[in-house]
């Protein structure tokens, strides 16, 4: 049986992305080569195409089965560090108003390749900014102490250790006090 080999780039550094990399690699032989991530909780591989996960280093093990006229290629390994950046914009789906609070429930937007620590908020349209409580870091979350019957046009926004993330879309709702029931008689 004959040798074979694997020819793979090298892989360059890069920030934390949603879009996956697209790799080449080939055999000297033309039989197909699969690849597996060596670090999974860092990024995935499935067919040519490397996704990221979090940050740190990533490493993909590139390999060739033995075959009917060849020897299995020795393995390779490539790997690059996938830098971590802000998070991605969470996306309100609701704001519910009750007495002097709204409720946010939303669907989180990528981590950048770090842990959200905690997220902000605003209620006017992003002119200024509130931290919630470190730790506040899944939906729905509850903003109190908002006057009632004016409108609080809600952004929030996700935190890692790298700072703060993109903003989310506006969804607006006016707090409305509770209304107390009378009876007559």
């Amino acid at each position: 049986k004959a040798d074979q080999t694997i020819l793979m780039s090298q892989m360059t550094d890069r920030d934390f992305s949603a879009t996956p990399i697209t790799v080449a690699p080939a055999s000297g032989s033309g039989s197909p080569v699969v690849l597996e991530s060596r670090t999974p909780n860092v990024c995935a591989a499935e067919a040519f195409i490397i996704s990221m996960r979090d940050s740190g280093v990533c490493s993909i093990t590139a390999s060739v089965a033995e075959g009917r006229n060849h020897n299995a290629a020795p393995s390779i390994i490539r790997s690059f560090e996938i830098r971590a950046v802000v998070p991605f914009a969470p996306a309100i789906t609701s704001v519910a108003p009750s007495d002097t609070t709204v409720t946010v429930t939303f669907t989180p937007g990528l981590s950048g390749g770090a842990a959200i620590t905690t997220y902000r908020y605003s209620v006017d349209d992003g002119v200024r900014w509130t931290d919630l409580p470190d730790g506040t870091i899944s939906s729905p979350i509850v903003i109190g102490n908002l006057p009632n019957d004016v409108e609080a046009k809600v952004r929030i926004m996700a935190v890692n250790r790298i700072g703060n993330g993109a903003r989310s879309n506006m969804k607006a709702a006016t707090p409305v006090a509770r209304k107390s029931m009378v009876w007559v008689t």
